[in-house]
């Protein structure tokens, strides 16, 4: 899928009002799920999300707030 498909697709089911907030909502619950998720689950999730959504699931997996939540 590719990104502007899969913002459109927030944008839709959440109601939000404009691609931008979309996007934000998108990264913020891609971030929060990443430092919930196990590592190998992470990279298996980011790997089928667009390049620039499984970005923020990657770095926030490395980030310390990871580390100390599992």
């Amino acid at each position: 899928m590719h990104h502007d498909e899969f913002i459109g697709k927030v944008q839709a089911l959440t109601r939000l009002p404009d691609r931008g907030t979309s996007e934000q909502a998108a990264r913020a619950v891609l971030s929060t799920l990443a430092e919930r998720l196990p590592a190998g689950l992470t990279e298996h999730v980011a790997a089928q999300l667009p390049p620039t959504l499984a970005a923020p699931m990657r770095e926030a997996k490395d980030s310390p707030r990871a580390s100390a939540s599992v």
